[in-house]
Parts: C-alpha cells; sequence; structure tokens
C-alpha cells in the first residue's frame, strides 16, 4: 500500500493474537467497501444518424476515425449485421454535421447517413 496509515485489513494482521479466520473475516468485510458502484444508465434524448454501406469488418473505432471532428456519445454496431452503424450525438447540430459526411468514403467504400 502506497499510504502511510495502515488500512483496517492491515490493522487485523498486525495484530498478535488474530487467528487465520479472522483475518480472512476481515478480508470479506472489506471487499463490499472496495467494489464500485454501477453507473445507471441515463435517459438521455440522442439524435442519431443510420451510417450504411460500411466496409464489412468495421468497428466502433473506424466510425469514430470516419466522424473525427465530431464526439459521438454512442455507436452502435450490431454483432450480426454488416455494413451499418448507429451513432447518437448530443445535439442536433453535432447531427447535421455528421450528416454531411455522407457520400464520404471510408477503406474504398461510400458511406451514406440518413436520419
Amino acid at each position: 500500500m502506497c499510504s502511510d496509515f495502515p488500512s483496517e485489513i492491515d490493522k487485523v494482521a498486525l495484530k498478535k493474537n488474530v487467528s487465520d479466520m479472522d483475518y480472512l473475516k476481515s478480508m470479506k468485510a472489506s471487499q463490499p467497501e472496495k467494489k464500485k458502484k454501477k453507473k445507471e444508465p441515463k435517459n438521455v434524448l440522442l439524435h442519431c444518424v443510420k451510417l450504411s454501406n460500411l466496409p464489412f469488418k468495421s468497428k466502433k473505432k473506424d466510425v469514430k476515425v470516419f466522424l473525427k471532428p465530431l464526439k459521438p456519445k454512442s455507436i452502435r454496431v450490431p454483432p450480426k449485421i454488416h455494413g451499418i452503424a448507429y451513432v447518437g450525438f448530443a445535439s442536433d447540430d453535432e447531427r447535421k454535421a455528421a450528416l454531411k459526411k455522407s457520400k464520404s468514403f471510408l477503406k474504398d467504400k461510400q458511406v451514406s447517413g440518413t436520419f
């Protein structure tokens, strides 16, 4: 540990009369405290664009590079349907800017965007 103060587990471990069972119980008690709370999904309205005619093996990072100056809030590439992606933006202005990229090329394929 990097801190100067011993944690609760270290305090239990440093006692001379601690049994193995007491030490394990102290470890179990401290683990729920360390678990991070899962983030609740927020119900945010996104402005979506459907990109089609993508290359067969396109991934999220390829779509992100294609839309480079824009920062999408979500990119969804269906696993079993190839050649499309759904991109969500925070504002309508970003969505319109993404639609302007329609008819641009990504790896020798002309991508079309609709909303």
